[in-house]
């Protein structure tokens, strides 16, 4: 072994020793050594094997440190009496004078590692070498016995499963398995190692398992669950189903097959059992109007007969998909598992179930059904049931009770009274509608003579006409009385009534009355409304009229001839062009056209009302201005027939307004020529910036047009744009006209201009907020502007349009104290800024005017 003083010992450890050796200096120079390299020796000395035997079996040891020879004892003899004990321990063999062959053989019969006592330097390192070597196969000792345990739980269980578990090498030998395969192949543990799954079945079996191996060998997937034929050792056969799955090494190359099988023989009897049994029956079962069909107890069907098929929409292939519960809904489940279970349990159905199930296009089926047990080998295997189809009768049974329902519901809340009585006219039932009518419930009328509750003035025509009604079989009979109410009030009561008295499902005379109380007293309010409209009518000024839909007059109120001077025959004998100037007849005639084709194309309006102002001929010859609000009538069927209208003469009107449009006009020039003087004034002070309000005016102006501003908005920013700056007359001429850059005390003074301009302007009328306009002209958006640091929504939206087109025209325009900076500058300086200083719908809007509508600065 070569030296290795590379390996340090840094934290003292204790270090049980035993040291093998007949000399006690050279022990004590092992010591020495040892607390050098950083052990703290426990030691004991022995020098024979009794002794190394007793101190092996009294003490747990670290390390053994032996001299090569002694004179009773040596580490050959040494070594193989350490591996009687089954004990790992390092062996170190330290002698004075060894030779390489002698070491050598030592190493082979078990030494670890051997040092020359002439070189004990090398003595520590190899003890820790050798302790940790122990530590490592200690833990790989551990790790193997924690995997032989494991191996050996898991071994148990699988020889415990009821399912037979195997492996088998790529060949399809097997290699390992459980007991229970042993029982489905019927060979011995002993008998089956090794043996290749072809001697187990037929060619056409084994040719299904080789099919079902390749597969899963070349996808590396688990196999689906596969019946196959064996033949056992005995020569019986069996059927087996199972799964197959590839087991793959650590580099992912495949090893070999493992999967589960499990005896099917008595399932496949059994199924195959009752399969032939069914057939026996298949035409009574086929040919039956009943519903049969048989489930196994998870609820899929196994079989049903034609009827069932037809009933539940499937086809005999899908049918073994179908389960039970998916043609049933969530709330009938719990019923029909308890019923299953009943059926498991005890054989047969006790009672007839009637359950809800979908067909399979969804529509609802209803089924009366009663289930036996199907039994093999005295298990019950299935359910076989017997069902009728009773959807129809459902459907009737459930129409009945709307009807029912129905007709109750509109007897029992219907406006109308229904009162049936007997032969007497003693009450047999009546609706509860009559409580709102008469006061008294139900209850306290049935019983009692209908005559006792009529108005006494009415009582002697009332039976008569109800002992007339009593000889009538067939014919209604209308009648109306008044009755008492039960507060002691009167209500009139009016309707139908007919003899049913030989019907034997009424078996009394029906009468259908309602409440006509409020509509007695509403035919008397009615006289007197039209006798006092008549009046109203007559006196009005307005005119009220209707036109066919030929435009001619079929009714006028007498106010024409007031207001026209024809009187109402005359005018019904006009023609619209009668009565129409030229121009007036046109609109009128436009807008009769425009209003049918809206209703030719679906778009009825029957709260639209059309207002026009239209000029009439007076009967005098001259014309008068008539303002007329038309709306369509329309017939019982809904058919537009008629045109009604309320006209009144507005001529006098119409004159003011002219004249106030006049009016208006002049103050429009007045004001106009006052803001040019303005303007002219404003320049005349600061030639230098001549025409930048006219033009910062158009460029707003422009922009409000592009924004889709209202007319009035678009006059007023152009207004206040002329004379934005008029505030300047307040500033001296020399700061105006100051050619270099202004100190800051004159830029102040300058910055005061707007508030000046709405001192000047604040008490001025006009439509627009011209001086509100001039104050907010340098505000900003972010609040940086001046006078007074508005924001956003704070500057009037004409100010902020105002601001851009004042910044615009400015930059790119000369200045005494510079050059034009150029229309691109001052577009930049603008985008640049959006949403910070200006607005960002007005940048956008003067952006798309330069550079899309090529707008160009006059």
């Amino acid at each position: 072994m070569g030296e290795n003083s590379s390996i340090k010992i840094n934290n003292p450890q204790s270090l049980r020793t035993l040291i093998v050796d007949d000399s006690e200096n050279d022990v004590l120079f092992i010591i020495r050594e040892l607390k050098k390299g950083g052990y703290n020796p426990s030691y004991e000395r022995v020098e024979t094997a009794d002794a190394m035997k007793k101190a092996l079996k009294a003490n747990t040891w670290d390390i053994i440190l032996c001299d090569y020879k002694m004179p009773k004892f040596n580490a050959p003899s040494a070594i193989a009496l350490l591996k009687k004990t089954k004990t790992d321990i390092p062996f170190i063999i330290v002698s004075g004078s060894i030779g390489e062959e002698t070491a050598v053989e030592c190493m082979r019969l078990g030494a670890q590692d051997y040092i020359m006592k002439s070189k004990l330097s090398r003595l520590c390192p190899a003890i820790a070498r050798e302790l940790e070597e122990v530590k490592i196969r200690n833990k790989q000792k551990q790790a193997e016995e924690e995997l032989r345990q494991s191996e050996e739980k898991y071994r148990t269980i699988i020889e415990n499963i009821k399912e037979g578990y195997f492996e088998i090498d790529l060949a399809g030998n097997f290699t390992f398995f459980n007991d229970s395969t042993c029982r489905c192949l019927g060979y011995s543990r002993k008998e089956l190692i090794g043996i290749n799954y072809k001697k187990y079945t037929d060619k056409e079996n084994a040719k299904k398992l080789f099919k079902a191996y390749n597969k899963t060998y070349k996808t590396g997937t688990t196999s689906r669950l596969l019946e196959y034929e064996i033949i056992k050792k005995d020569g019986t056969k069996r059927q087996l189903e199972g799964f197959v799955s590839l087991q793959k090494d650590s580099s992912g190359s495949p090893l070999l097959f493992r999967g589960t099988i499990r005896d099917i023989t008595e399932r496949k009897q059994a199924e195959k059992k009752l399969k032939e049994s069914e057939e026996r029956y298949r035409a009574l079962f086929d040919r039956s109007l009943d519903i049969i069909y048989t489930i196994d107890f998870n609820g899929n069907f196994i079989d049903a007969n034609a009827t069932a098929l037809k009933r539940f929409g499937y086809t005999r292939e899908e049918l073994p998909s179908v389960n039970v519960a998916s043609l049933m809904d969530e709330d009938q489940l719990p019923y029909a598992l308890k019923v299953m279970q009943e059926i498991k349990k005890n054989g047969v159905q006790k009672d007839l179930l009637e359950i809800k199930l979908r067909h399979k296009d969804g529509t609802p089926i209803y089924i009366e059904t009663k289930g036996s047990a199907v039994i093999s080998n005295g298990k019950a295997i299935a359910i076989q049931s017997i069902a009728r189809d009773i959807t129809e009768r459902k459907a009737a049974e459930q129409k009945l009770l709307q009807s029912e329902k129905y007709f109750k519901e509109i007897t029992e809340n219907s406006s109308d009274i229904i009162i049936i009585t007997d032969e007497k006219g003693d009450i047999k039932y009546c609706s509860r509608s009559i409580e709102r009518f008469s006061g008294y419930t139900p209850e306290e009328l049935i019983g009692k003579s209908g005559f006792t509750f009529i108005h006494p003035d009415d009582l002697e025509r009332a039976v008569n006409d109800y002992s007339k009604a009593i000889l009538s079989k067939d014919s209604a009979i209308p009648n109306g009385f008044r009755m008492i109410h039960k507060d002691g009030s009167e209500r009139y009561l009016e309707g139908l009534g007919k003899n049913l008295l030989d019907n034997p499902d009424v078996a009394g005379f029906i009468m259908n009355v309602r409440d006509a109380t409020e509509s007695k007293k509403a035919e008397e309010k009615l006289k007197e409304s039209e006798k006092k409209y008549r009046i109203i009518t007559e006196k009005m000024t307005d005119i009220v009229w209707l036109l066919d839909m030929n435009l001619r007059t079929i009714y006028v109120t007498p106010s024409i001839q007031t207001v026209l001077g024809f009187t109402q025959e005359e005018r019904m004998s006009q023609t619209v062009d009668q009565q129409l100037t030229s121009d007036s007849l046109n609109i009128a005639l436009e807008t009769m056209a425009k209003e049918l084709a809206l209703e030719e194309q679906g778009q009825r309006n029957d709260q639209r009302n059309v207002t026009l102002e239209l000029e009439y001929y007076h009967k005098d010859g001259s014309t008068r201005w008539i303002e007329t609000i038309m709306s369509g009538l329309r017939n019982d069927q809904g058919i537009l027939d008629r045109i009604h209208g309320v006209s009144r003469d507005i001529t006098a009107r119409r004159k003011a307004e002219e004249k106030l449009l006049q009016t208006l006009e002049s103050l429009r020039k007045a004001f106009g020529v006052t803001m040019q003087v303005m303007v002219s004034a404003v320049e005349m002070r600061d030639p230098y910036t001549a025409g930048h309000q006219v033009r910062a005016a158009d460029i707003a102006r422009t922009i409000a047009t592009e924004m889709g501003l209202p007319p009035e908005k678009i006059d007023g920013i152009r207004m206040a744009g002329a004379i934005h700056d008029i505030g300047k007359l307040s500033i001296p001429a020399e700061i105006l006209s100051k050619p270099t850059k202004l100190t800051d005390i004159e830029f102040s003074l300058i910055k005061e201009h707007a508030h000046s301009g709405y001192e000047m302007l604040k008490d001025v009328e006009s439509p627009w907020p011209l001086a509100e306009i001039i104050y907010q002209h340098h505000e900003r958006i972010n609040g940086t502007g001046y006078p007074r640091n508005l924001k956003g929504d704070e500057i009037l939206i004409e100010a902020r349009i105002l601001a851009v087109a004042d910044v615009v025209e400015a930059m790119a325009s000369h200045r005494p104290y510079r050059a034009s900076l150029g229309i691109e500058a001052a577009l930049e300086e603008i985008e640049k800024n959006k949403g910070i200083l200006y607005d960002v719908d007005v940048v956008d809007a003067c952006l798309k005017l330069f550079r899309e509508n090529k707008y160009q600065l006059s």
